[in-house]
C-alpha cells in the first residue's frame, strides 16, 4: 500500500499452491485419459480470471508455458498450467502474470497464482507495427551455433543455443542451409506483439517485440527449435529432430519475407485447402498458368493416357473424357471441340496442361489469386474459401519449397 493516498501498489496470491506440485519421479501422465485440449484450457483460465474479485484492474492475454514431463515448476502432470500475462490496450505486460492449473480430465481449476503492480502504462504516439515488423526482420540474422550432447548438430537458431563454436570453426564448416532460408523459417516461431517494458520506477513503455507463438513446441527449458545447418530440419536444444507440427508464418512476416511480386516461384497450386508438394513446379506461359498434367490428373484418379507418335494426350473418369494435343489451341472434351487459351506443352519432358479448363471439365473449382500466385483447386464444395491470411501464408511456404529446390 501506498503509505500517502492508500493506493494498492502490489498484489499477490496463491490458491492450492502446495497441492499443484508433484512426484518429479511419478510416472508420466498418460495423454489416452487427456479429455480437455491445452486450447479448452486456455479458454477454462480466461474466463477463470475474468471472474475474479481482486482489488486490481486486471485484463489477461495468454503466453506460452512449456508443457513437459521435466517441467522445470514440477506441477503436477495431470494439469495443464496456463500462463496469463497482464494486458493494456492490447498490449502484453510480461512482469505481471496470473498462472492457472486447469485439470486434464475434468477441465477443473485446481489453484492459481497472480502476481500484479500498480503500473502507469505508456504507449508513445510514434508506434507503428508494420515499421517495427520491419526494423525486427533487419536486424536478425540467424546464430551457427552447435546442438547440445547426444546428437551434436551444427544449426541455425535465432536466440542462441549452449553449444561452443569458436570463430575458427565457422570459417572451418561450410552449411548447406541458405541462411536466409533458416531466417525466414525461424521468425516464423514469433508473433509481432506490442509488449510494455517496465523502468521499474512504476512505469511501462510499449514497443513492438517478438513473442514465441502459442503451438510453438519447446524444449522443456523453454528454448524455441532450430534448423539443422546442413539438411534444413527442424531440431531442438538436443539436436532431436522435432516431429510436431511448426505454426505458419505469421502476416506481418510474410509481408517482409516475401512480399507481393517477389515470389520465386512462378506459380503454386492448393488442392482442397492444402499446398501441394509438385515434382514439377507449374509455368506461365503466353500469359496463362499450366500445370504438371500427370501429377494434377493423378489427384483426381483420372485414367491417363498418351500417344507419342500422335503427341496426344487423354485422360478419363466416370463419364467425362478428355483429349488434347500437344501444341493445338483445341481439346475435346466428351468429343466436343473447346478452344485452350495456350496449348499443352511439354518441358523437360514433362507435359504442362492449362490448369481450368482440364481440371473443371472433371468437376474441380478452379480459382486464380494473383498476389500469392496460387492456383487455388476445390473439389470439395463443403470446404470453406481460404482467408487473405491464409493465402499469405500458402506463399510463404510456397516461396520455401521453392527456394530449398535451387
Amino acid at each position: 500500500m501506498n503509505d500517502s493516498n492508500g493506493d494498492l501498489l502490489y498484489f499477490s496470491e496463491r490458491l492450492n499452491y502446495e497441492r499443484l506440485f508433484g512426484d518429479m519421479m511419478a510416472p508420466p501422465f498418460d495423454p489416452a485419459e487427456q479429455k480437455v485440449s491445452f486450447s479448452e484450457a486456455v479458454g477454462i483460465a480466461h474466463d477463470y480470471a475474468i471472474y475474479q474479485t481482486w482489488p486490481i484492474e486486471h485484463q489477461w492475454k495468454e503466453t506460452v508455458i512449456p508443457q513437459s514431463e521435466y517441467s522445470l515448476r514440477a506441477v503436477k502432470r495431470d494439469l495443464h498450467a496456463v500462463s496469463l500475462n497482464r494486458a493494456y490496450k492490447g498490449g502484453r505486460y510480461l512482469a505481471d502474470k496470473f498462472d492457472v492449473y486447469v485439470d486434464r480430465k475434468t477441465g477443473e481449476v485446481m489453484g492459481h497464482e497472480v502476481h500484479w503492480s500498480k503500473t502507469n502504462f505508456i504507449i508513445p504516439g510514434d508506434i507503428i507495427a508494420s515499421q517495427a515488423a520491419t526494423a525486427k526482420y533487419k536486424q536478425f540474422q540467424p546464430v551457427l551455433d552447435w546442438t547440445e550432447t547426444n546428437n551434436k548438430r551444427l544449426a541455425y537458431s535465432l536466440d542462441g543455443l549452449t553449444g561452443y563454436l569458436t570463430e575458427s570453426e565457422k570459417n572451418k564448416w561450410s552449411p548447406k542451409y541458405n541462411q536466409n532460408l533458416a531466417k525466414k523459417r525461424l521468425l516464423a516461431l514469433y508473433e509481432l506483439e506490442m509488449v510494455f517494458t517496465p523502468d521499474f520506477k512504476g512505469n511501462a513503455t510499449a514497443k513492438y517485440d517478438f513473442v514465441i507463438k502459442q503451438d510453438v513446441p519447446l524444449f522443456y527449458s523453454g528454448v524455441v527449435p532450430a534448423i539443422d545447418a546442413n539438411t534444413g530440419e527442424w531440431v531442438d536444444f538436443l539436436g532431436s529432430a522435432i516431429s510436431q507440427p511448426i505454426p505458419p508464418a505469421s502476416e506481418w512476416l510474410v509481408d517482409q519475407a516475401v512480399p507481393v511480386g517477389q515470389t520465386g516461384y512462378k506459380a503454386a497450386v492448393t488442392w482442397n485447402n492444402e499446398l501441394l508438394t509438385l515434382n514439377n513446379e507449374p509455368l506461365i506461359h503466353n500469359g496463362s498458368t499450366l500445370v504438371p498434367f500427370r501429377e494434377l490428373l493423378n489427384k483426381l484418379n483420372a485414367k491417363i493416357g498418351w500417344d507419342p507418335e500422335k503427341r496426344k494426350v487423354t485422360a478419363s473418369k466416370d463419364v467425362t473424357s478428355i483429349e488434347f494435343t500437344i501444341g493445338s489451341s483445341t481439346a475435346y472434351i466428351n468429343g466436343k471441340a473447346r478452344q485452350l487459351g495456350t496449348p499443352a506443352i511439354i518441358q523437360k519432358g514433362h507435359t504442362y496442361i492449362p490448369a481450368r479448363i482440364v481440371l473443371e471439365a472433371f468437376g474441380a473449382k478452379v480459382d486464380w489469386d494473383n498476389d500469392s500466385r496460387l492456383v487455388l483447386v476445390n473439389t470439395d464444395k463443403a470446404i470453406p474459401k481460404l482467408t487473405p491470411l491464409q493465402l499469405k501464408q500458402f506463399r510463404f511456404q510456397a516461396h520455401i519449397n521453392w527456394a530449398e529446390k535451387q
